[in-house]
């Protein structure tokens, strides 16, 4: 059995599996909506993009530790955690790229 100690929560395999299916889902979007509200007259798609990658990998790498649903870091050998890092640099490549673009089709 599953136990999320720092929620006080004790999910079965069965739901800890479903929430590991929608958990990565719920944390790109959750990204993407944090660049969009930080994007404006002072931050720009690539500041904002930055941002929320490299609040996603803390949350991935050390969040999700925290309240009991992974397993340290440290557990995983070295290549998962720099795929993560890769990971997540390339989604927020792509979030800085997509934003600018949708901002360039705003201003026609």
């Amino acid at each position: 059995m599953v136990r999320l100690k720092a929620l006080r929560l004790e999910p079965t395999e069965k739901g800890a599996e479903k929430a590991g299916n929608v958990l990565p889902w719920a944390i790109g979007v959750g990204g993407g909506a944090l660049a969009g509200l930080l994007v404006g007259d002072r931050t720009s798609a690539l500041t904002a993009a930055v941002i929320a990658s490299t609040g996603m990998l803390a949350f991935d790498e050390f969040g999700l530790e925290t309240i009991g649903a992974t397993p340290p870091s440290s557990g995983y050998p070295w290549q998962t955690n720099f795929r993560s890092v890769v990971g997540h640099a390339i989604y927020g490549l792509v979030l800085a790229a997509a934003y600018s673009y949708a901002a360039k089709l705003a201003d026609r």
